[in-house]
């Protein structure tokens, strides 16, 4: 016998098609949501991720910056003694300096010029003195230019005079008084420039 089917195949085989469309778009959908989470999740965790690698590197920089702090108060320590033993220095250099100068003063003395009267100001010297003739002066400022104590030797005034018999010349000098150790540092740094 034969059987004829009167259901509308039609219809149920259209509502299959749509519900293979709705559960596709359905997956589609759950995919798409699961990989935003995905994603998002992953640039969360990159996002703390370097949150903590920044707050390494404050802590070591904080570290770091008191450290240099400590460094600039052991310079400045440094400094403030090292400023200490240069005026120690030159005390001891200046404490013997009195007796080094007259001490080239009277090696410097050629025969026949006598000294009447010495002043010191400060780092400036003067002479005043007689002599036999004005190359006596002459030998005068040449010893004293030679000499490691004395710089930039000049003859302010000679004149002329007798007493008695005897002529001689009166006359004035100055100089700078320059220790040794100040005469090479000024050297040095004439070099420098």
């Amino acid at each position: 016998m034969i059987k004829i089917n009167l259901l509308p195949y039609r219809d149920a085989r259209r509502q299959k098609v749509m519900q293979g469309i709705l559960i596709f778009w359905f997956l589609m959908a759950a995919a798409g949501a699961g990989a935003a989470y995905g994603v998002d999740y992953t640039i969360n965790q990159e996002i703390d991720a370097k949150k903590q690698i920044r707050k390494k590197n404050d802590h070591q920089i904080d570290k770091l910056n008191e450290k240099l702090g400590e460094i600039k108060d052991i310079k400045a320590k440094k400094e403030a003694v090292q400023a200490l033993l240069d005026t120690i220095e030159r005390l001891q250099q200046a404490r013997f300096l009195q007796v080094h100068v007259l001490d080239e003063l009277s090696r410097a003395i050629p025969p026949k010029v006598w000294l009447m009267r010495l002043t010191t100001r400060e780092q400036l010297l003067e002479l005043t003195g007689k002599a036999q003739s004005n190359a006596m002066v002459a030998d005068f400022m040449n010893n004293l230019n030679a000499s490691p104590y004395f710089s930039q030797v000049k003859l302010s005034k000679i004149l002329s005079d007798t007493e008695g018999e005897h002529k001689v010349k009166r006359f004035i000098l100055k100089a700078e008084i320059t220790p040794p150790a100040a005469a090479k540092d000024a050297d040095a740094k004439d070099e420098e420039k």
